[in-house]
Order: C-alpha cells, then sequence, then structure tokens
C-alpha cells in the first residue's frame, strides 16, 4: 500500500476530462458547451414577446421568432452532444447541468438588469 491507498483503489482512474478540464482538450470543448448552451438560452429568450419588447423594442414576426427557438432549441441539444462526447455520458451531464445553469443565469440577468435598463 502506498499512501494509505489499498490496491483494489490504486488502479481506478480519473473519467476523461477531470484531470485536462483546464489545461487540455477538453477546455475547448467545454468552452464550446458552454457558447452552445448561451446562445441556446439567449434564442429560446429571445423568441419570446416580452423579451424582444425589451430588446427590440417591438415583436419579431411569427417567422423570426420560431427561427430564433428553433436555432435556440438546437444549440442547446448541440452542446448536449459536445458534453458527453468529450467527457462520456455520466461527467458529461454533470458537466451540461452546470453549463446550463450557468448560462441561463446569465442571460436572465443580462434581460433584467442591463439590457432592460439601457434600453428604456
Amino acid at each position: 500500500m502506498r499512501f494509505g491507498v489499498s490496491p483494489a483503489v490504486a488502479h481506478v482512474r480519473c473519467p476523461a476530462g477531470i484531470g485536462s478540464t483546464l489545461l487540455g482538450t477538453a477546455s475547448r470543448s467545454g468552452f464550446a458547451a458552454f457558447i452552445l448552451c448561451l446562445a441556446g438560452f439567449a434564442g429560446t429568450a429571445l423568441a419570446r414577446g416580452p423579451h424582444q419588447r425589451t430588446v427590440f423594442h417591438n415583436e419579431l414576426t411569427a417567422g423570426r421568432s420560431r427561427t430564433l427557438r428553433i436555432a435556440g432549441s438546437t444549440s442547446l441539444v448541440a452542446a448536449i452532444g459536445v458534453t458527453i462526447a468529450e467527457f462520456g455520458p455520466a461527467y458529461g451531464l454533470a458537466v451540461l447541468a452546470a453549463l446550463v445553469n450557468i448560462t441561463g443565469l446569465i442571460v436572465a440577468l443580462l434581460l433584467a438588469g442591463p439590457l432592460s435598463n439601457r434600453l428604456r
């Protein structure tokens, strides 16, 4: 036994991406997933009438709203694919849950704070 670790546990490796999240290729994929989540939430938020009035001062046409909704949903689905492909299903969904919470909060704060105050 080395350093108090039993031989059964000594050979267990960390899931792919945990060690390289900050320095390796996983950081690029994580950043891509972050941008995809941010674009997805912005698109789905801007597809709603109240947010359109806040940002654009009027509502968009139904076709443009539908396009924003589809683009936002597609971005969120792509973020699922990126995180699962890079980190695996278990850790990837945990990373995705964190990204969804962070980016949702960013979009909500932007719509409630600087964008609404600046444009009124």
